[in-house]
């Protein structure tokens, strides 16, 4: 099988999208032959039998450019049916201009969506697409027998706590993009709240993302504002964007991570966490079967900082709750979460989609 994979970044050094190239490589070890056309190329290590195309070969090169350079890259790999499958990242209108070039010469086009964002894009991709793989039903915001939830795909093997020291003072992690629906002013309001402003391990708050849309920088004004009202200045680093290579490095020192968001969808952040072996609180309706015989101590309903705090307080006071929760959790995440599974059961899915066996088949099964 030979398929043409289209992502916004290809570096295996990215904080954001670290995951795309993770799964490049996790995709070529399955298939003849992978294209990868990526709109921002940085630094990557891939098999033989993959290719890649940057869509902006310099700095400064224009999404319309880019818009262009992928439309040639269609043209001339799939108008010729030089692959077999096309598999869009994220982004629907990949999907929608795959589809242009795929559907008159019966290729098929995939779209990986794992977000609340409903568009009208989003809606149109959906009628056209031959499938849609999702990490939950929660996870993506429309419905269809087209739809396939597949898990996450994380590269267990790079999230090990083995030999890394916890810091002094403990050290609480937010990991996320920095925008609202993450909820980042809910973790510094827990670290004002008294349980943990006068805890005597003087626990510190680490903030790893930055914003993208102009929204989220006015969200990060506020955020910092807000930590100087509670005088937390000293006590919460902004770490800014983390590489994606150094991230599993940041987790494992930490003593409790935190992953928040109200609304319900699977995030790859807290799993993450998990998997580097650091028990994460959560108030995502989503985890808490993720954390199953652990959700009274990593689970709260809500945005209650007292709550929170009191959460975060109890795990900092217990080291051996926290390790019973890190190999326990750690085992099933990478059993329902992990890559070997996760890229199983991606490239089955593409399979039956070029036999035109899906969905009129089974969907594939999450977990494992």
């Amino acid at each position: 099988m030979k398929v043409l994979m289209i992502v916004q970044e290809l570096d295996e050094s990215s904080s954001v999208l670290r995951v795309a190239h993770d799964w490049a490589e996790a995709i070529s070890f399955r298939v003849d032959e992978l294209v990868v056309a990526a709109a921002r190329v940085g630094t990557f290590q891939l098999p033989d039998n993959v290719s890649v195309t940057p869509l902006r070969r310099t700095e400064g090169v224009s999404a319309k450019r880019a818009a262009v350079a992928l439309a040639a890259e269609l043209g001339r790999r799939v108008s010729t049916k030089g692959v077999d499958l096309v598999f869009a990242h994220m982004v629907p209108a990949y999907a929608l201009m795959a589809a242009a070039f795929a559907k008159p010469v019966g290729v098929p086009v995939c779209l990986w969506y794992a977000s609340h964002g409903l568009s009208n894009r989003l809606r149109i991709a959906h009628r056209i697409v031959d499938a849609v793989a999702t990490a939950s039903t929660d996870s993506y915001p429309l419905e269809g027998d087209k739809v396939a939830v597949l898990g996450h795909g994380i590269d267990a093997s790079r999230y090990t706590a083995a030999g890394v020291a916890k810091s002094d003072p403990p050290v609480i992690i937010a990991a996320s993009r920095i925008t609202p629906t993450k909820q980042v002013h809910l973790a510094v309001d827990a670290l004002g709240h008294a349980v943990l402003r006068d805890h005597p391990g003087t626990p510190v708050l680490e903030v790893a993302g930055t914003p993208f849309h102009d929204g989220d920088r006015d969200y990060m004004r506020y955020l910092r504002r807000r930590v100087d009202e509670l005088e937390l200045t000293e006590r919460v680093r902004f770490l800014g964007a983390v590489p994606g290579d150094e991230m599993p490095l940041a987790l494992a020192r930490t003593h409790v991570a935190l992953s928040l968001r109200e609304m319900p969808s699977l995030d790859k952040n807290g799993l993450e966490s998990l998997l580097a072996g650091v028990p994460t609180v959560s108030n995502n309706p989503s985890y808490k079967p993720v954390v199953g015989p652990f959700a009274d101590d990593l689970y709260i309903e809500g945005s209650d900082p007292a709550a929170l705090a009191a959460r975060i307080a109890h795990l900092l006071d217990n080291a051996e709750l926290r390790a019973r929760i890190a190999a326990s959790l750690r085992r099933t995440v990478e059993a329902d979460h992990g890559l070997t599974g996760f890229a199983d059961r991606l490239v089955g899915l593409f399979e039956a989609v070029c036999r035109g066996a899906f969905p009129r088949s089974a969907q594939p099964a999450a977990g494992g």
